[in-house]
């Protein structure tokens, strides 16, 4: 069987939120028990093992600043827009650009409608 190449941004991005665990409760934007499980090769070992993912986002942090914070902003601001929509009747989703996203796995709120992701083969595995 061939090997899936995921597109570097999903898995940027899917590791980036992997290093939300590691911000204590009281100031986490989010819970994402999912993103570390959906990564494959060096991404997984990273999110696997605590020292390395510290050490991830320093580096991060160092070589583009703000890019952690970014996909952690992105990621509740879009967790709260999904959340409102359903609240007000939204009766299904469609993620666009779904890359490696957790959102229909880690969100109760998902459950109750129908779910649809789209993105390019090579983004999604």
């Amino acid at each position: 069987m061939a090997a899936i190449r995921v597109e570097t941004t999903a898995i940027a991005v899917a590791t980036m939120r992997t290093l939300e665990a590691d911000v204590p409760a009281a100031h986490r934007l989010f819970d994402d028990p999912i993103s570390a499980h959906l990564l494959t090769g060096v991404p997984a070992w990273v999110a696997r093992h605590r020292f390395a993912r510290l050490a991830l986002g320093r580096l991060a942090e160092t070589a583009m600043p703000g890019v952690r914070g970014t996909a952690i902003c992105r990621t509740r601001v879009i967790d709260d827009w999904c959340r409102a929509a359903l609240a007000d009747g939204a009766q299904q989703v469609v993620v666009l650009g779904a890359g490696l996203d957790s959102r229909p796995y880690r969100l109760a709120e998902f459950g109750a409608v129908p779910v649809w992701e789209v993105d390019l083969p090579g983004a999604q595995p």
